[in-house]
């Protein structure tokens, strides 16, 4: 979906759901010295204009939320405008190179190749959504990046535990679920699973939640699959929604693992969050790249 049909159908649900307590569009604003277009939201009985910058909505969409839980979002997100729920907020990684215009608007740390930022996670009519904190809300909320980064580091793992699955159980999963499965199909998955017991890999994320590889900011629960494992841990280029771990010994070859990575991702057509390697130490309970 092109951006211009997004802005025209995001404005018409948007107005639909507020009728006559508020009007809906965009403008230009200028934020440190750029400009930008913004969602704004007139709200006429409050005498009060909400702002959300429109390349923020857009990333969204292009995570695959639907224009009417965006729209939605934005709704619901004007009654906590004022007071944002601190109970709520939750972690999310994003690719920082392919987030370049929201993270001008939104508060976040650097982490290698992508960045962390903050979500609030918001229910309405029975659905839940998330909506992303940005620097006006944190002002607004006399809330610092360290306060945003303690309150997430509470609730993301509450709200979302941290699950880790073997892949084969994964993929069978996917298989029986699958019309289309054919017995050669099942017969490779069966072969893979024979040959996962050498190298056990387990796919990992956070239960319930779109962008659950916020788990690898879990270091308690990756030293706890470290001890089980006995290992170091070698974290896999993640999608937003998963990644996968794998043991590291003495023996593994650094090559083969970076060349399955290159081939991994040369064919994956889902978005990449990372195209680091990860090595969590066991020892020292610290994550750095895999070099």
């Amino acid at each position: 979906m092109t951006m211009e049909n997004f802005k025209m159908e995001l404005i018409n649900k948007i107005q639909t759901a507020l009728g006559d307590k508020g009007n809906v569009f965009f403008e230009n604003r200028t934020i440190k010295d750029v400009p930008m277009e913004f969602l704004s939201v007139q709200l006429t009985q409050e005498n009060r204009c909400c702002a959300t910058p429109l390349a923020q909505l857009y990333q969204l969409k292009q995570a695959g939320l639907s224009i009417s839980e965006i729209a939605n979002a934005v709704t619901t997100s004007l009654v906590m405008e004022r007071n944002i729920d601190k109970n709520q907020i939750i972690f999310r990684l994003v690719n920082a190179s392919e987030n370049e215009e929201l993270l001008k608007t939104v508060p976040h740390i650097p982490f290698y190749d992508m960045a962390i930022i903050f979500q609030c996670t918001i229910f309405s009519e029975g659905s839940r959504g998330f909506h992303i904190i940005s620097q006006i809300q944190m002002e607004q909320n006399h809330l610092t990046l360290q306060q945003l980064s303690d309150l997430a580091l509470k609730n993301t793992f509450r709200l979302f535990p941290c699950q880790a699955s073997p892949l084969a159980f994964c993929m069978l999963e996917e298989l029986m679920a699958s019309k289309n499965a054919t017995l050669k199909d099942f017969q490779e998955f069966a072969l893979h699973a024979f040959y996962s017991k050498e190298m056990p890999i387990l796919q990992t994320t956070c239960k319930g939640y779109p962008s659950g590889s916020a788990a690898m900011l879990n270091l308690s629960f990756l030293s706890k699959i470290a001890d089980d494992m006995r290992h170091d841990l070698l974290l896999l280029p993640a999608s937003e929604q998963n990644f996968a771990i794998v043991p590291y010994t003495k023996g593994t070859d650094k090559n083969a693992v970076h060349q399955m990575v290159d081939e991994a991702l040369a064919v994956d057509d889902s978005p990449i969050l990372t195209r680091y390697v990860f090595l969590f130490n066991r020892a020292t309970k610290r994550l750095g790249v895999f070099i």
